[in-house]
């Protein structure tokens, strides 16, 4: 499994360019494009013809990722490890977005694309004075999760990367998207939701079953080295991860609930970004395609490039897919990555755009 890494920018580590340094130690380096504009460095080991080549694997030379050092200046963690396809449905919202949007970030935990968020909508007020941040209007950004140790994991991440002047911005919630409490219900309309639907994560379950089996296997090798040692545990082994396609089913109506939630929730002109990093169609397109025909008015769904006028951001899937070495693919209503083809994701997204958008 591959990383990137979302480096805060409401940090002064690295100043010195020590950060730097360190992450290049890693193999990393920062993109020039709208990754590197939103703070994502890329694995990079070498220059080849037509651009810059990854691979999946680190030279030996190379530093392995530590864990985030601690800013000695704001007391911040100074990066935030991700897949970079993740980060692929951020940047796609960003782009919808008006000036002053007020955004609403679904299932949100552990909060990887919060920061993402946070760190492209709200760094800019550290340089506008810190005195205007408490004032009404600008942009403001609300968190939501349903499972209250998740939920206690996301606030965690948000205190130990955003600033006190920030986090006054940020509104972490507790609660079902797809049955809005009041609570919530009274911060709509949203100009841009983004949900990152719970899935059935195929290759997370996949990848964990390996390294259990690898695990099991090196205990079972140790067995047999013993003396009188047979090399069996006793214990009845586990099947092998199997894909289900009644979880993967189970998994799609809540989905679509969350999606329709949250196109009820979205203003006309605004966006909704919807993501899952399943394999199965079933929890993709077939999602979109069954909560658009419930939608409370005309949506549509935008395909290719996203260039915002308002903000000068823009979403242009060539560009990012040579930033980062991967291949973007094209479905019906959205686009994927698929690990196969550069060892990031999976990860699907579909962006929905309101009537007046």
């Amino acid at each position: 499994k591959r990383y990137a890494a979302w480096v805060n920018p409401f940090t002064h580590f690295g100043d010195d360019g020590s950060l730097v340094d360190l992450l290049a130690d890693c193999g990393f380096q920062r993109p020039t494009g709208t990754a590197g504009a939103a703070h994502l460095w890329v694995p990079q080991i070498g220059a080849g013809d037509g651009g810059v080549a990854y691979v999946e694997r680190p030279r030996p030379h190379l530093q392995p990722l530590p864990k985030p050092p601690t800013c000695p200046s704001s007391g911040l963690k100074t990066y935030y490890p991700l897949d970079f396809a993740s980060a692929l449905p951020v940047l796609a919202l960003l782009a919808c977005l008006p000036p002053g949007a007020r955004i609403f970030d679904a299932c949100s935990a552990p909060g990887g694309k919060c920061l993402l968020l946070a760190g492209m909508l709200l760094a800019r007020m550290s340089t506008r004075g810190r005195a205007r941040d408490s004032a009404p209007g600008g942009e403001r950004l609300t968190a939501m999760e349903w499972d209250k140790f998740r939920l206690s994991r996301l606030r965690q991440n948000l205190q130990l990367y955003l600033p006190e002047h920030v986090l006054t911005r940020v509104h972490a919630l507790g609660g079902d998207a797809s049955r809005p409490p009041m609570e919530l219900r009274r911060e709509t309309p949203f100009d841009g939701i983004l949900v990152d639907a719970p899935c059935t994560s195929e290759r997370e379950r996949l990848l964990r079953d390996t390294a259990r089996r690898s695990k099991a296997a090196g205990a079972e090798t140790a067995a047999e080295a013993m003396p009188g040692g047979d090399g069996s545990s006793g214990a009845d082994e586990d099947p092998p991860f199997v894909w289900d396609r009644r979880r993967s089913e189970d998994c799609a109506k809540r989905q679509v609930a969350l999606l329709r939630s949250a196109m009820e929730m979205c203003a006309p002109h605004g966006s909704v970004v919807y993501s899952t990093c399943a394999l199965s169609d079933i929890e993709n397109d077939a999602v979109v395609e069954e909560a658009l025909k419930g939608a409370p008015y005309r949506w549509h769904v935008h395909r290719g490039n996203i260039f915002s006028s308002q903000e000068g951001w823009s979403f242009d899937a060539r560009a990012l897919a040579e930033e980062a070495d991967l291949t973007i693919e094209e479905t019906r209503y959205g686009s994927r990555v698929l690990p196969d083809r550069g060892g990031w994701g999976p990860m699907y997204w579909s962006v929905l755009r309101g009537p007046a958008a």
